[in-house]
């Protein structure tokens, strides 16, 4: 049997800014899944309930939205584990309203853009009603990726996110609204478009994947993704974006620079790291918190931080992998921590940041080398 040790945390305190992405309807137990992402530190789940069809029956009257056994399951761990979440709004609308007639299709005529407002009011009530908090609120899921929004352009994209947006902000006023998309070079035009449609008037945080597994941390370029978003947005609508929730992020054991789980760990607490560390972002949920169970190589498969169930292959369900105790260590050490002062940024391939901590407790330097025979000194 495989097993692993932590250190485990009798404190209670969670680190809001970081958490997972977890599928809590893939067969485990929701309360034992949930469990051990609460034993890591984290503070966030991405998810919840992500399919609109399960609350909004096909068989069902329109617009009559009700609460499945999986989503009690869901809430009453959300509660007793204090957890805060990322609302993943969509996707896979019921094909009870026009124009939906494949699970990946977005809702654009009026009878299904009023579906998905009703959906988009009902979570926002029931997470109210349930005390539970909301860190951001992300409508659809990558609506810029062909395969899940099969049939809507990015300007009605715009229009779909705008009507969701509206009424979530009639239940939550303050509430974090942003639309699910990818980041990369050429998606800005995406975006742009999508603002076009009007959603940037009513939301004015992003929820993005910026997926980068290929290169090491500070050669990545999804900062720049990050800003050049955010300088589109301000084109757009003349205001500046609030929040960046980088809503799934993964690293995985299929990529060029990393082969097994120990390279995985060793670039997931640089990511938190160098992100938080510059102010890059204000939350990250990594993908996935237990891997799928595929035997191949395919680099989303080898995505997650516990081990799955995989057929002819000797794993041990829900066992830790090395990433999942580097995050422990991690959000042991670095719990609420804002912008870190920047000692050392880059020069020479070295990295040291001193982060100040929201409590009473000491600063924590984060330091990190390419090479690690390298020196660092400080006065």
């Amino acid at each position: 049997q495989d097993f692993s040790y932590i250190n485990n945390r009798t404190d209670g305190r969670k680190n809001y800014k970081f958490g997972y992405a977890a599928h809590l309807d893939s067969g485990y137990s929701i309360d034992d899944v949930c469990g051990l992402i609460a034993k890591s530190g984290a503070g966030m789940v991405r998810g919840g309930f992500a399919r609109w069809w399960y609350v909004d029956e096909a068989n069902k009257p329109k617009y009559r939205y009700n609460r499945y056994e999986q989503l009690n399951e869901m809430i009453a761990a959300f509660k007793k584990y204090d957890f805060q979440v990322v609302a993943l709004l969509g996707l896979y609308g019921p094909n009870k309203y026009e124009g939906i007639t494949a699970a990946t299709d977005i809702p654009i005529t009026e009878d299904a853009l009023k579906g998905y407002e009703g959906f988009c009011r009902y979570v926002a009530q029931l997470y109210k009603s349930e005390g539970i908090k909301v860190l951001a609120y992300e409508l659809w899921n990558e609506i810029d990726l062909l395969g899940f929004n099969r049939n809507g352009t990015p300007y009605q994209a715009g229009v779909m996110a705008r009507r969701g947006a509206k009424s979530i902000l009639d239940v939550d006023p303050n509430a974090a609204i942003g639309l699910s998309d990818c980041m990369g070079p050429f998606y800005e035009n995406t975006y742009a478009k999508q603002l076009d449609g009007g959603y940037g008037e009513d939301a004015n945080d992003l929820t993005v994947h910026m997926y980068d597994p290929d290169r090491v941390t500070e050669d990545g370029i999804a900062e720049k993704w990050v800003n050049e978003f955010k300088r589109v947005y301000k084109e757009k609508t003349g205001k500046d974006i609030k929040t960046v929730n980088n809503t799934e992020y993964g690293r995985s054991t299929a990529a060029l620079i990393s082969k097994n789980y120990r390279d995985v760990a060793r670039y997931c607490v640089r990511d938190n790291v160098y992100w938080f560390g510059r102010g890059v972002l204000d939350s990250i949920a990594w993908y996935n918190f237990v891997r799928k169970g595929e035997i191949d190589n395919y680099k989303e498969s080898t995505y997650g931080h516990l081990q799955s169930y995989q057929e002819n292959v000797d794993t041990t369900p829900l066992a830790a992998t090395e990433v999942y105790v580097a995050e422990t260590n991690y959000n042991t050490l670095l719990m609420d921590t804002g912008v870190a002062k920047r000692l050392v940024d880059g020069e020479d391939d070295k990295y040291a940041y001193i982060f100040e901590k929201s409590t009473d407790e000491k600063p924590v330097m984060a330091v990190w080398a390419k090479d690690v025979t390298k020196m660092l000194s400080f006065k």
